[in-house]
Order: structure tokens, then sequence, then C-alpha cells
């Protein structure tokens, strides 16, 4: 008996979107655990499990809703609890909230029905007179249903890299690269994803100079990973206001980085794809080697600036999460542990980049990293090149001096130590000096909830206006 389930989304912030799900019972609502998950900032009148479909023990599909205040409607009509329903059906999740079309395989009485012959004679009846052709028949979609199971069953081990590679698939429609354009150039800053609709999320540290860029007459956008026809112009960018506040520990230090590092940028036009931010119970249970990802436009020090900011590619980096702490290293509760640590590269254009986890959730955004000053191979070798010619040329200017002026040799020799000792303690020239990350590979990312906070932040001041 199939149990192919296939949802399409009909209206809302997943319009247009098509899932095929495989599984006796589907689960609709705004929580992690939902299979048909719907966006807890955007949806707001659907509960994080509002109603489910599933095959009961008569092998009926039921449309069940949780119990919600708002109810869920069949072709229009309130279940009052549950419902029995068959083929293709519009489910709304609370009157005028999103719609979905749910379209079910047969039940088990449909099936039978299917299956019996105008004999009335049922498939893999044994007694005489019955198909042997359909009892084998029924035999060979029997040893193919199993083996599928078997194959579903070893596809589901904890694959973690081949499930971020889907997640990464499945968004990379939302990432986009924020583009600064005035006096005839333009300057990629960063990297963005959509949250909403109209609602792209970043560090504040980009939003902030698109924020003044914006105030000086210039202009902002954001274009969209693999799709250089979809720009959208950056109407305002609103950093978290905490940002801007100088925090320090109970010992006077500032913390490893800069806390409420997140932004909006609000676009002009709608993204086709949005992201999802973790809910609160994952976010407590993270920890070191919970397995992440990242999409964005690493550009520092890559060669030809990293990205083509006329048709930018993301790039995903995977790794884990190394510890999660508040913003000092130190242990601490829930609210304040908000520093996600992680060995993700981190360079100039990463900035902003969400960090997912294997179930599609985005758990935090990076923000910054540890970094040392280094130079590079050419710049070293020209810095050493110029020093040893320096020494050769003392050495040569001292052979001289001896030879005209035997006198002072222990004179000139003590001079000639003294001059490369100074040449061997010359310092590297700072301007060839360049940033470069740590090899402890420890970086930082902001959790996603500062972001929700300030999301929350703006449909306030929305609402009193």
């Amino acid at each position: 008996m199939s149990d192919t389930i296939i949802i399409r989304h009909l209206t809302g912030t997943q319009k247009g979107k098509d899932q095929v799900i495989n599984s006796q019972e589907v689960s609709l609502g705004t929580g992690p655990g939902s299979t048909v998950r719907l966006d807890p900032v955007w949806d707001k009148g659907v509960a994080p499990s509002h109603a489910r479909v599933f095959r009961d023990d008569h092998g009926q599909w039921v449309l069940e809703d949780s119990g919600t205040s708002v109810g869920t409607f069949v072709n229009g009509q309130r279940v009052a609890t549950r419902r029995i329903v068959t083929g293709a059906l519009v489910i709304e999740l609370g009157r005028g909230g999103p719609k979905i079309e749910a379209v079910l395989p047969p039940s088990a009485a449909e099936s039978r029905a299917v299956f019996t012959n105008p004999g009335n004679r049922i498939v893999g009846d044994s007694r005489p007179g019955k198909s042997p052709i359909l009892m084998v028949g029924a035999v060979f979609i029997g040893v193919i249903v199993l083996v599928s199971a078997a194959w579903f069953l070893v596809g589901k081990t904890n694959d973690n890299d081949q499930r971020l590679q889907q997640v990464a698939k499945k968004c990379e429609e939302g990432i986009g690269l924020v583009v600064l354009a005035g006096n005839g150039k333009s300057v990629p800053l960063g990297t963005a994803w959509a949250v909403g609709p109209n609602m792209f999320a970043t560090n504040a540290h980009v939003a902030t100079p698109v924020l003044q860029a914006l105030k000086q007459g210039a202009s902002a956008f954001i274009a969209i990973n693999k799709h250089p026809d979809q720009r959208f112009r950056v109407k305002t960018a609103i950093p978290h206001p905490r940002y801007f506040s100088r925090e320090v520990g109970m010992d006077g230090k500032p913390p490893v980085t800069t806390p409420y590092d997140v932004g909006i940028l609000i676009i002009e036009g709608h993204a086709g794809v949005t992201l999802h931010p973790a809910e609160s119970t994952k976010l407590q249970a993270l920890d070191s080697g919970h397995r992440i990802a990242f999409l964005g436009f690493p550009m520092e020090d890559l060669r030809n600036g990293g990205v083509d900011p006329q048709n930018p590619v993301a790039t995903m980096q995977s790794g884990i999460v190394t510890s999660v702490t508040d913003f000092w290293l130190a242990k601490s509760v829930f609210d304040n542990r908000r520093l996600i640590q992680h060995n993700l590269p981190t360079v100039g254009g990463s900035s902003g980049s969400p960090i997912f986890d294997s179930d599609g959730d985005v758990v935090g955004i990076l923000s910054s990293g540890n970094m040392i000053a280094a130079m590079t191979i050419d710049s070293w070798a020209e810095y050493q090149g110029r020093i040893q010619k320096a020494k050769q040329e003392a050495l040569e200017r001292t052979k001289g001096a001896v030879k005209s002026q035997p006198e002072k040799r222990s004179e000139l020799v003590a001079e000639l130590n003294a001059t490369l000792q100074a040449l061997d303690n010359v310092p590297l020239p700072v301007t060839d000096l360049k940033r470069a990350p740590s090899a402890a590979m420890v970086n930082y990312a902001q959790r996603i909830d500062m972001l929700q906070e300030l999301i929350g932040l703006i449909q306030e001041v929305k609402q009193g206006n």
C-alpha cells in the first residue's frame, strides 16, 4: 500500500513549494518536529503542532486538529476534532491562514476495491480458481515494498553530510550578496539571507554601513545566489539596538566579540525562498559536536575577490559547534549562552551567513573569528630578500673599509656585527601584514534568537504606527 503524500503550499510564505512525503502520518505546524513546517515568524496564527493527517487502525486517512483555538478547515469546512478524508483536499490552518493542498493515496478500502476482479476474487486468494498471475504480482509487489523499505532505512542513517547538502540545495535561492552602489562603482559587503518575504537577515556590522550609505544617497542591493536576474533594492537597514551598547564582564573585560551583531535589511519585492530560525528547544540543546554548515560569500584575500557581484555563487562549508558560551567564554544559563563557537572558516564577506543544521534550521549568524596578522609567501620572500641584500651590502662595505684601513679592523668588524644584528631585528612592514584565521579554527556566531528579538521589536514598532 503506497503511503506517498503530495503536499503543495497554496498560500503563505512558502507559496508554490511542493513536498513529497513517504509516511503514514504528516504533522502540520510551526514547531521544529513538524513534517510540513510553517514559518513561526510570519504564520503566527499557526500553532507549533496544529494538525496532523494519519492512517487509523482501519487504514483510513484521518485529519485531526490538535485543539487549536483558530481551528483547521478542510475544503472550507471546520474540523471539529477529527474527520475522515480521502483523495485531494485543501487544508486551511485557521480561517484566513496558510492553505495547503494534500493529495492522499488510496485508503485500505479503496485499495481493496482496485485489486478486486469482477468475480469478486481478491488478489492473493490461494483458493482454487484464483489467478496465479495475480498472486505472483502480489508477491512481486510485496518484495518491492520490502526492498524499498530496507533501502529507505539505510538511507535514513545518520548521514548528516548528505542532509546538509540537501538543505543547502533547498535554501540556496534564499541567500544573497549585499552590495553597495554609488559614485559609479559597487562594493560587495557581506552575506544576507531571507527570513521573511521582504526581510533579509545579516550582521549589524553589515547593516550599519548599509544604513549610513542609504542616508548619504547611495543605493544598496541584495543579489540572489546563482540568479543574476534577481536583485532586490534595500529600502532600509535595521541593526539590533543593543549592538551599539558597550558591555563589559564582571572583571571589567570586554566580550570576545560584539554581542547582538545581528541586523535586518528590508527590501523592495518578495524573496522566493525563506530560511527558518531554530526553535528555543533546539537552541537549548545546542552544544559541542553539533553538525552545522553555512552558505555565504567569503571574499577577503581570495582570488578575484572570491565572488562575481554580477553573478554571485555562494560557498558552502561544513563543520561542528565547538562550544556554546556567553560572550566572555564562560559557562552560563541559557539566556546568556548566546555565543556559538564553531570551526567554520570565517573571513570578510562571509559575515551574515546563516549557520544551519541538518534539519534545515538556522541556529546562528556567522559574525567574526579569531584572526592573526600574517604575511603572504610572496611578501615574506620579498622581505627576506631585502634583508639579505642589506646584509650583503654591509659586508661588502666592511671588506672595503678593512682593506683601506687595516688598523681599524676590530672596530669595523664590531660595527658590522651590530648592523647584521639590527637587520635581524627589523620589524615586519605593517603594510605587508594581512588578517589571517588562527590555526585553532575557533570562530564565532550570534545565536539566532537575538535576530528573532529584533524582528519582534520591528513588528512592535509597525503595530504602534
